[in-house]
């Protein structure tokens, strides 16, 4: 019995550690020092086409899950992206609810994003890819996070000004709004622009302002006026869109 269970797990170690060619083991090695994506995307796409010729298909999903760090995923995964590879869509899937971080870097400045978040952006503004598949693509990872149970909101929200104004969408999205107050998704909402979200929208007060902005309405009238900040962007964005000769 002990023999039996050496011998699967020497199997599964031995499968393991099979999934990539020892030349892309080699290849993809230095990758294990990057601590960050260029941000400038140049470096990317020179190491993305070269990874392109040395991995398969099947060697790319297994890295974009499976690599030793964000960076291996992240470049696997863009260049999956790159090549318009349908299995894009199910290792976004199993990387829903993922908690690697990939961090953008120029000599100065630096940001992050999540890892789901990292493909949304890639598969929603890669120029590879024409206007209509750009919304299919957003369409179906947005379908995705929604029927995964239970609702990554944080995910979602990250994306809310970037789902596309499906009426699938409209009534889960309008649920997890009022069910969690979220005012980031309440401007996905206000994208509708219907009559019945007005009273919603108003419910957010001051937090309504970029919803506002999306949907001026003279009804969102009196939160301008009892929170006027002409210091605040965003309170301006909100007036400019809603100015009537009344408001000026």
């Amino acid at each position: 019995m002990k023999r039996l269970i050496l011998s699967i797990l020497l199997f599964n170690f031995i499968n393991c550690n099979s999934q990539i060619s020892k030349e892309l083991e080699i290849f993809i090695k230095p990758f294990e020092d990057f601590k960050t994506f260029n941000a400038m995307g140049r470096k990317n796409d020179s190491i993305s086409k070269l990874l392109n010729k040395k991995a398969t298909e099947e060697e790319l999903v297994y890295l974009s899950l499976n690599g030793k760090n964000t960076f291996t995923k992240g470049i696997s995964i863009e260049t999956l992206i790159n090549i318009k590879s349908k299995k894009v869509f199910d290792i976004y899937e199993n990387l829903i609810d993922s908690k690697d971080t990939i961090v953008y870097g120029t000599e100065c400045l630096s940001s992050s994003a999540s890892l789901p978040n990292f493909m949304f952006q890639s598969l929603a503004f890669n120029p590879n890819y024409s206007k209509d598949e750009i919304i299919s693509n957003k369409e179906i990872l947005v379908r995705k996070i929604l029927n995964k149970k239970p609702i990554n909101i944080e995910l979602l929200e990250s994306i809310s000004y970037w789902i596309p104004q499906n009426e699938e969408f409209y009534e889960p999205i309008r649920k997890i709004v009022i069910d969690n107050k979220s005012s980031a998704l309440l401007i996905t909402i206000a994208k509708y622009k219907k009559e019945n979200d007005i009273e919603l929208i108003k419910s957010f007060g001051i937090d309504a302002l970029s919803a506002i902005e999306e949907f001026p309405n003279e009804q969102f009238r009196e939160i301008l006026e009892n929170n006027i900040k002409f210091d605040d962007f965003q309170y301006m964005f909100a007036l400019a869109k809603s100015c009537t000769p009344e408001t000026v």
